[in-house]
């Protein structure tokens, strides 16, 4: 998947004593697919030999020439020999430590930061300037000082709750350019908590609190259990059908898993998702996309994670399309927020503490609110409905905002917003509050919005670097995906637009090694039949 292993293994394959080829995992033998890897990893990287891939008589599997260590598309049912691969037996990570990392960068360069696994980025600081001249301090300009402005919450936004992020030490301008400048980057890896199985699988969760509309003999709710030895199958039409479980109390849900019937070819292949707080008021899950992706086959088990997670005690599964007959085990990710709020909670900042975040339920907008304020709020001002008005927050969804303690302000201007209405109050109080997004994630005309990102189509033609171009002075950059569901809520949103569209997706620094142009780690490849070729 990327150059040094390619030449590590042309490395290992020079000892071969005979033999033209051996085989690798990659084919594009799936017939509406490209070449991908059998193992499920990106084939973001290519290293044909000329001429290939040339799908001569048929040839859908991947073998490695020895004597140039370049690619070739294979008859699969040639002998050759081959090359395993597997996971080597890492030692046990140490136990997470209390102290903070410190990333340091300088100008013009780049790193990643990371975390190990199950663990996710927690910025605590961000500093792009120059305070010390020990650091890089071979660069001209290495004795000024200089701070560049409104970097934290650039890298807050970029780098936390990912498992890891580019940083990368330039601004577009430039307050004091004769001083060459680092960026310093104070952040903790944090465990990653929420995912856990909220009881279905394991049967926390009782026969009595599944349901659903109907089934057929033997294939009842209760037999719907992940990885249980049969499951539900509704009676009547798929498509008019449920499954619901009742979590028994508000859980802050991050992610469904799915598969199919154990016994039989039966599983369901598209799904949408809908949420209750009391069992009775439904809401579609749809600010992820119209639908998810489901089974692949019988036994697989798809994890769906929510770009944006929902708080709810009842979840309900409606199958939209199968293979043969809808049928499904499932269960819910997700996690007891112990900062969850109601949509009463007003802020406790005390003298130690500056930040808090809390995590809200759905619904705020029709509770008994009142809000001082606008962007700025009076420190009295109930959590929930503020964040609904700031627009952090939605109120059919719910979720998790950072409020930011701020000076006591004389003048507090009310307004109306995303369905809140704050009140005006002119006199002085003691403390504010606003939030760490205070603005609104997708501003501006036809900006949508999935998971963290806000998205807009534009149909006039340009070339790529062009196009990259008009994306940058947007603040933004050409499209990358990570997934099949940013993938799937992709085409959804793009059925207007009637040729095709650029992404960012490009090998122009290093050949046959694709990026995106955002600089996140291409951990998805989802090519057209033949390619990359």
């Amino acid at each position: 998947t990327d150059p040094f292993a390619q030449a590590f293994i042309h490395g290992v394959i020079q000892t071969t004593p005979t033999g033209i080829s051996l085989w690798m995992g990659g084919h594009d033998s799936i017939v509406e697919g490209g070449w991908e890897w059998t193992d499920g990893s990106p084939f973001r990287y290519i290293h044909w030999n000329a001429g290939n891939p040339d799908d001569y008589f048929g040839e859908d599997c991947l073998s490695i020439l020895i004597n140039n260590g370049y690619w070739n598309d294979d008859n699969c049912q040639f002998k050759r020999g081959y090359v395993c691969k597997r996971r080597g037996r890492t030692p046990e990570p140490p136990p997470p430590h209390d102290g903070f990392m410190t990333a340091l960068v300088c100008q013009n360069s780049l790193a990643v930061i990371h975390c190990p696994e199950e663990s996710v980025i927690n910025i605590q600081s961000a500093f792009y300037g120059r305070k010390s001249d020990d650091i890089c301090p071979h660069f001209e300009g290495s004795g000024g000082t200089c701070t560049v402005d409104g970097i934290l919450p650039i890298y807050r936004e970029r780098c936390d709750n990912r498992p890891y992020c580019v940083a990368r030490a330039h601004t577009e301008v430039d307050p004091c350019p004769t001083v060459s400048k680092y960026l310093e980057i104070i952040y903790s890896c944090e465990q990653k908590v929420c995912l856990h199985g909220l009881g279905v699988e394991d049967g926390n969760i009782t026969d009595a609190q599944l349901s659903a509309t109907s089934s057929i003999g033997l294939f009842t709710p209760n037999k719907a259990r992940l990885h249980g030895n049969s499951c539900w199958m509704p009676s009547g039409s798929a498509t008019s059908s449920w499954i619901q479980v009742n979590l028994g109390q508000t859980r802050k849900v991050t992610g469904i898993v799915i598969q199919g019937c154990p016994q039989s070819d039966y599983w369901v292949t598209k799904f949408k998702i809908q949420h209750s707080m009391d069992g009775t008021t439904w809401t579609d899950h749809n600010v992820d996309g119209a639908f998810f992706p489901g089974s692949v086959d019988r036994n697989t088990a798809e994890t769906q994670l929510l770009g944006t997670p929902m708080s709810a005690q009842y979840v309900r599964i409606l199958p939209l399309e199968f293979n043969s007959q809808a049928g499904l085990r499932f269960d819910v990710l997700g996690c007891t927020p112990d900062y969850a709020v109601t949509c009463a909670n007003k802020p406790n900042f005390n003298f130690a503490n500056d930040r808090m975040t809390v995590h809200c339920p759905a619904g705020c907008s029709q509770s008994n609110y009142i809000v001082y304020g606008t962007s700025v709020y009076r420190g009295d001002s109930n959590i929930c409905a503020a964040a609904i008005h700031a627009g952090v927050i939605l109120n059919e969804v719910g979720g998790d905002c950072t409020l930011l303690k701020a000076e006591g302000q004389n003048f507090y201007p009310g307004s109306t917003r995303h369905g809140i209405t704050s009140r005006q109050f002119d006199g002085n109080y003691a403390v504010s509050y606003t939030f760490a997004d205070g603005e609104l994630r997708c501003s501006g005309p036809d900006w949508y919005e999935f998971g963290e990102f806000c998205y807009k189509p534009f149909v006039d033609k340009k070339t790529w670097h062009n196009a990259r171009r008009a994306c940058r002075n947007l603040g933004a950059d050409l499209v990358s995906i990570q997934s099949m569901l940013e993938h799937s809520w992709l085409e959804s949103y793009l059925y207007e637009v009637t040729s095709d569209v650029w992404t960012g997706l490009n090998d122009l620094v290093i050949h046959g090694m694709y990026v995106w142009s955002d600089e996140h780690i291409v951990s998805f490849t989802y090519w057209a039949p033949g390619e990359p070729n």
